[in-house]
């Protein structure tokens, strides 16, 4: 195998692995959403809607999220409070605010849903991206060990002449 097809598919799992992240918050958020809407509003119609339109949505978001995050920043000690940030504080707000007022109509059940929501989500942001980073830093591990196995492998070709 070569060594750009090799990159390649660990890419492409990389890029599952990111989805499977996704999916899993996804889930997570859901539970909690509806949790939180249903206390406020009591209304299983409008807690189905907000919940249903406002994670349709954020699935993509938070994968795109991810993506752009991948090369960022990556020595930066900063990187998870700036991605908590602009994922919880700035397209949490904005979108769920937005959804939620369109069930709604209401600026206080608005206000309540989204601050209880995005407040809790934040410390549960952290904790669940550094659980992934763990998972990702043992698969660069592993994607490193890959790499220096090929050079290995290319430079005993060499030594023997081309032969293998």
């Amino acid at each position: 195998m070569r060594k750009e097809d090799l990159k390649s598919l660990v890419s492409n799992w990389y890029k599952k692995q990111l989805m499977i992240k996704s999916i899993l918050w996804r889930l997570i958020g859901v539970i909690f959403l509806a949790m939180v809407t249903f206390f406020y509003t009591g209304s299983l119609i409008q807690t189905s809607a907000i919940t249903f339109v406002h994670h349709f949505v954020f699935i993509w978001v938070y994968y795109l999220h991810e993506i752009f995050w991948v090369h960022r920043m990556n020595d930066s000690k900063n990187k998870k409070y700036i991605k908590v940030f602009t994922y919880e504080i700035i397209l949490g707000n904005g979108i769920l605010g937005t959804i939620s007022w369109i069930f709604t109509g209401s600026w206080t059940t608005v206000t309540a849903i989204t601050l209880t929501y995005i407040l809790n989500k934040l410390w549960m942001y952290y904790i669940y991206d550094k659980i992934w980073e763990k998972h990702f830093d043992k698969i660069r591990e592993k994607m490193f060990q890959v790499d220096r196995a090929h050079s290995n492998l290319v430079e005993n070709e060499k030594d023997l002449g081309g032969n293998l």
